[in-house]
């Protein structure tokens, strides 16, 4: 394999060792975190879907989660009396209710990312600037095809 030419293949088993270096040294402060927050990981992974998917419903959330509707809307029920997220009837069909993000679920999520960059930054402290700078290129031409299906 020369550098010239590698596999999407090749470079899928790389970010998947990457990503496996990266979370073992933030899994442990996320967790501690969620859990003083008493924020279970199915709690924090439906945060994530509801910031880049406002004002979902609960059947998308459920789809999204693999969980029953049911699973869902008692997920979603905790997060509203935790003042996490609102359920808002939608304009246009008052049977249907979306699930809005507040402020304070906002806040723990923007906690998390300023933790795992302090992590981050501390990891990319060794690499010499010309791999950074390398690597920022590479992340900024890749992201515009993979950011589309988040959003």
């Amino acid at each position: 394999m020369t550098n010239n030419h590698v596999s999407r293949s090749q470079l899928v088993d790389l970010l998947n060792e990457l990503n496996g270096i990266l979370m073992v040294h933030t899994i442990g402060d996320l967790m501690e975190y969620l859990q003083d927050q008493d924020i279970s990981p199915p709690r924090f992974m439906a945060l994530q879907i509801l910031e880049h998917h406002p004002g979902i419903t609960i059947t998308t959330l459920a789809q999204q989660l693999k969980l029953t509707l049911g699973s869902a809307s008692q997920l979603i029920d905790r997060l509203e009396n935790d003042g996490l997220v609102i359920r808002q009837e939608a304009s246009n069909d008052r049977r249907i209710r979306r699930i809005i993000l507040l402020e304070k679920g906002k806040n723990i999520l923007s906690a998390v990312r300023n933790m795992t960059s302090v992590k981050l930054d501390q990891q990319l402290s060794t690499v010499p600037n010309e791999d950074i700078q390398s690597l920022y290129t590479a992340i900024t031409n890749v992201l515009p095809y993979l950011i589309k299906d988040v959003k």
